[in-house]
């Protein structure tokens, strides 16, 4: 999540609580897509990808920089040199 957004102090936040944000994900066709999508999905919305980039670096800096939120390991949070949770 952006620095900013209003759920960034919960310590979990339930994916359907992001049905209405845009998404950054991985590029159509690939693998973090697909994954995105189908995690989306099953919750019962579609996401809106708003950019998308293989990129992991890249994917958190668009998310710092407040354009969407992004699905992501955490241990690449943890260990990244962009502001994201």
């Amino acid at each position: 999540l952006p620095r900013d957004h209003r759920l960034r102090d919960r310590k979990r936040v339930p994916l359907d609580a992001l049905r209405d944000e845009r998404f950054v994900a991985g590029r159509r066709g690939s693998s973090c897509h697909a994954f995105v999508r189908a995690l989306c999905e099953r919750r019962g919305f579609e996401p809106q990808i708003a950019f998308e980039t293989d990129d992991m670096a890249f994917t958190g800096a668009l998310v710092d920089a407040g354009v969407g939120v992004a699905i992501m390991p955490a241990l690449l949070i943890a260990s990244a040199a962009f502001t994201v949770r």
